[in-house]
């Protein structure tokens, strides 16, 4: 595994320290660090959810079990499909008052969305000063001693762990939009392994 999931805790301190990295608009980079914990979305697609843009992933409220339209066309799997909400998200989208639920999702500042790879590179470049912040220790590289500390892209994966202990792997494989399976059951026999250890 490239990273590793947070515990509980350690979100609890990524949370506290956002404000100190990021000032201006905490607020909405706390909204973006629960969305990508509860949902398990990547950095991209997440900058990509929308309310009501079709060419967009688009977030829906209004059906029995809430989902996400996933767009293709903005998507590591390239394919057309429907993934469902975690009751979380759909909790934390919902505190959004109906008035306000047009464009984009997560308005975060300074992202410029007609620049796809470098709005994903900024954004992904504020998440490990703020892991740095919150003392969320990933790892130490071997040669250089040099670490690395939790980033957005692991709130994916803490994801992931929450809901490989509810899933069959096939299931997880669906709902995190895993290539194969065989990228589910590694994660999960690493994932296990970890909390046999603990």
């Amino acid at each position: 595994m490239k990273g590793r999931p947070i515990s509980q805790a350690e979100f609890d301190r990524f949370l506290k320290a956002i404000p100190a990295v990021v000032s201006d608009q905490a607020d909405a980079w706390c909204f973006f660090a629960r969305g990508l914990w509860y949902q398990g979305l990547r950095v991209n697609e997440a900058l990509h959810l929308s309310w009501d843009r079709e060419d967009w992933h688009r977030g829906d409220l209004g059906q029995e079990r809430p989902v996400i339209w996933i767009r293709g066309h903005l998507e590591k799997g390239k394919k057309d499909r429907v993934n469902p909400m975690t009751p979380e998200f759909a909790e934390l989208l919902a505190q959004v008052p109906e008035h306000e639920r047009t464009g984009p999702v997560f308005i975060l500042p300074e992202v410029d969305r007609t620049k796809p790879k470098w709005q994903r590179a900024w954004v992904s470049g504020v998440g490990m000063p703020i892991g740095r912040a919150a003392g969320v220790l990933m790892s130490k590289e071997p040669q250089t001693g040099k670490d690395k500390f939790a980033s957005f892209h692991d709130l994916r994966r803490s994801c992931a762990l929450c809901w490989a202990a509810h899933l069959m792997p096939q299931e997880l494989m669906k709902f995190m939009r895993h290539s194969s399976m065989q990228v589910t059951v590694d994660y999960c026999v690493g994932q296990r392994a970890m909390q046999t250890a603990q």
